[in-house]
C-alpha cells in the first residue's frame, strides 16, 4: 500500500558516508552491509525481519559495479539467451537507467535493476518488491556530502 508522506518521514534512514548516499526504508526492516576481504563494502542488503543474516535473501540490494554494461551482461548469465529492456527514468530528481532482463528459457523469470551514476560510483539497486514499495524507497535515495 502506498504510504502517506508523513509515514515515510517515520521510516529509518540508512546513511553510507563512504559511498555518499542515504536511503530510507520501512521501520520494521533491517539493513546489513557485506564487506570483502579488504573491508570494502560489497553490498548493502535491506529486508524485513524474515530476511537478512547475509543469506543473500534481501528485498533490496544496493551494490557498486565498476561498469554498467558489464553488470547488465552478467544478469541472467546462467541462461543461454537473455534480452534487456532499458528505460531512462528519474529517481528523486536524479537521472537513472532501469534495466529489466528476461529470458525465453524460463517463463516469468526477470531481473530488474536501477542504475544511478553519481560522483565516482555507480549505484545498482536490485529489488524484489512490489512496484509501489520499490518506488517509495527509491524516492528517498539522495547523495550526501
Amino acid at each position: 500500500n502506498l504510504q502517506k508522506d508523513e509515514d515515510l518521514q517515520n521510516w529509518k534512514t540508512y546513511r553510507n558516508e563512504e559511498y555518499g548516499f542515504s536511503i530510507k526504508y520501512p521501520n520494521n526492516w533491517i539493513v546489513e552491509q557485506s564487506t570483502d576481504y579488504a573491508g570494502e563494502v560489497e553490498f548493502v542488503g535491506i529486508g524485513d525481519e524474515n530476511f537478512g543474516n547475509l543469506t543473500g535473501d534481501y528485498r533490496m540490494v544496493i551494490f557498486f559495479p565498476k561498469y554498467v554494461e558489464q553488470d547488465i551482461i552478467s544478469v541472467g548469465s546462467q541462461f543461454e539467451s537473455t534480452s534487456a529492456r532499458r528505460e531512462n527514468i528519474e529517481v528523486n530528481g536524479l537521472d537513472a537507467l532501469k534495466v529489466t532482463v528476461t529470458t525465453p528459457s524460463l517463463a516469468g523469470w526477470k531481473s530488474q535493476r536501477v542504475y544511478i551514476t553519481g560522483g565516482q560510483y555507480i549505484y545498482a539497486i536490485a529489488a524484489d518488491l512490489d512496484n509501489q514499495t520499490e518506488n517509495q524507497i527509491l524516492s528517498t535515495f539522495v547523495f550526501i556530502e
